[in-house]
């Protein structure tokens, strides 16, 4: 005979039975009502629906448009991943529900072998995250911040042209080593080398160069099997925690060994006015933490400053070289408004072919086409579909972008469809610089150098093949690259002088610059003090 507390014993486990089977109910019931995607395997999920090697992602993500529509989902070792192809659902998603839309998922590789989860990019939206962004935004984002750094963003960019006429081949080494100059002034007071190497300029591409390989998706099979984090480094399979400790050392040194060049000189009293020595003279004294958060906001402002504008003018001189007609037509519209002169800021609202380039290049192909992930933060239904706490969303900004509802013959490179009484839609709709509370921070600063450096290059020089090489037209269209950040493949290009008249000039020019000296002699001491290397990331 059972006693009552033996009853109520039985009772209570008949309960916890009965509860455990309900919420098992409830979360298979749940997880019925995830947007479409194909059927996956037992444990291992959909791993089979990952993106194929060699594919860029953005084209693998949009073919699940046609299959399952707007919004689709697979799930792998557990992890949803939802694929948004659609502009008004990631509108709704991303803008119109931030609060839950705005987390990262953990990227294994990079957040745990690599030691970044406390990196800006990496942080779901808590206090220090939005601390950092409105650091960047204030030297990247506001009227006076940009008023600042245009006088020195004209001078580097003039600097460029002038060394492009004397060697028209290294235009991409000239063009990456230009935009670290104008961040690292920006971001640091550091005026980078003229010639030759510069240390700061190569540790941050060091640095940048190891960001984007440890976000790769698919790439590191730790991010899909977390329990390899538990193999030894020199056993087989554990070769990448080498590989990240290699990327974690760039990551972490090449901001760190920035700040302290802008600390020693805001210590000596001979700073240049710049984000750093503002940061650093707001407080007499920097804990620890504070300092290691000085260097998170200086590799974001690094990181995010230079790669995507680089990437961006790279596809402009691609299509300028297979598409000569829409170079000489902006050339002749630059001719007739200005003259002689040389395109400046202030010349943008005059120019309005320009601008239907800028925006063109920017919508055709995105630098970031699918950006990197969200995640949500809480559970939450759109329109009878369950998504997850820590689902990784993945809007397709290049779908977006090339949406033949929303664009006329998308693939084509057409800037005539923003011009007009009827233009279409804004690139920036289309979410070129990101979505709700991981909206680009210095998307002004960005848009600002870019259009600078567009219109000042088409005003001197022309893209042209090389010489004794006939231009195919279709050969020589620019196709994209993998990657978080696009680049494009390019057919083998020049930047010359547009006549001799150009040539005569931009020599004159290149007078005010000869004997021109950097600071990287003192960039190097430092260099040497945290015994950095300079080795290739790939």
């Amino acid at each position: 005979m059972f006693s009552l507390t033996q009853s109520q014993f039985v009772l209570g486990g008949v309960f916890v039975l009965v509860l455990a089977v309900a919420q098992t109910f409830l979360h298979v019931r749940k997880r019925s009502k995830l947007p479409p995607g194909p059927v996956g395997l037992p444990i291992l999920g959909n791993i089979a629906s990952l993106p194929p090697a060699g594919q860029p992602e953005f084209r693998h993500w949009l073919s699940f448009k046609e299959k399952y529509g707007p919004i689709s989902s697979i799930t792998v070792m557990g992890q949803t991943i939802v694929m948004v192809n659609d502009l008004d659902v990631a509108t709704e998603l991303l803008d119109k529900r931030a609060t839950k839309y705005s987390s990262r998922p953990q990227m294994f590789f990079a957040t745990v072998t690599c030691k970044l989860k406390e990196w800006p990019g990496f942080q779901p939206n808590i206090p220090e995250l939005r601390e950092t962004r409105k650091d960047i935004h204030s030297v990247a984002g506001t009227t006076n911040a940009l008023r600042r750094a245009v006088v020195f963003q004209d001078e580097e960019i003039t600097k460029f042209i002038v060394r492009c006429a004397k060697d028209p081949d290294s235009w991409r080494e000239n063009l990456s080593k230009t935009f670290s100059a104008i961040v690292l002034w920006i971001g640091y007071g550091y005026r980078a080398e003229p010639e030759g190497l510069d240390p700061l300029t190569s540790i941050n591409k060091d640095s940048i160069r190891a960001f984007n390989l440890c976000t790769v998706a698919g790439k590191w099979a730790v991010d899909i099997f977390n329990w390899m984090h538990y193999i030894p480094e020199w056993a087989p399979g554990g070769g990448f925690k080498k590989t990240g400790r290699k990327y974690e050392r760039a990551m972490v040194d090449a901001p760190a060994i920035s700040v302290r060049f802008t600390a020693d000189r805001v210590a000596q009293g001979r700073s240049e006015p710049c984000l750093m020595s503002d940061l650093l003279t707001k407080h007499k004294e920097i804990s620890k933490e504070e300092y290691f958060r000085l260097n998170k906001v200086g590799a974001s402002l690094t990181g995010g400053g230079a790669e995507t504008t680089v990437a961006t003018l790279c596809w402009f001189f691609g299509f300028m070289l297979s598409r000569p007609e829409i170079q000489r037509k902006a050339q002749e519209e630059i001719d007739r408004v200005l003259g002689d002169r040389i395109p400046t800021l202030e010349d943008r609202p005059q120019l309005p072919y320009v601008n239907a380039i800028w925006k063109e290049v920017r919508r055709h192909s995105p630098t970031g086409p699918l950006a990197i992930p969200h995640a949500t933060s809480e559970d939450d239904w759109y329109e009878g579909m369950y998504i997850p706490k820590g689902a990784m969303i993945i809007p397709n900004v290049w779908a977006f972008s090339n949406d033949p509802a929303v664009y006329r013959n998308p693939r084509e490179f057409n800037p005539e469809r923003f011009l007009g009484p009827n233009p279409e839609q804004e690139p920036e709709k289309a979410g070129a610089f990101g979505f709700g509370r991981r909206v680009c921070p210095g998307k002004a600063l960005a848009d600002q150098g870019g259009w600078l450096f567009m219109a000042k290059a088409l005003s001197m020089l022309s893209v042209v093949p090389p010489e004794g090489v006939e231009l195919d037209r279709t050969a020589s269209f620019p196709t994209p690259k993998d990657g978080l950040t696009s680049f494009p493949n390019l057919a083998p290009l020049r930047l010359v002088p547009r006549t001799e008249k150009h040539a005569e000039r931009l020599e004159t020019i290149g007078e005010k610059y000869k004997g021109e000296k950097g600071d990287g002699a003192e960039a190097m001491k430092i260099c040497e003090e945290y015994k950095w290397k300079f080795e290739d990331m790939d």
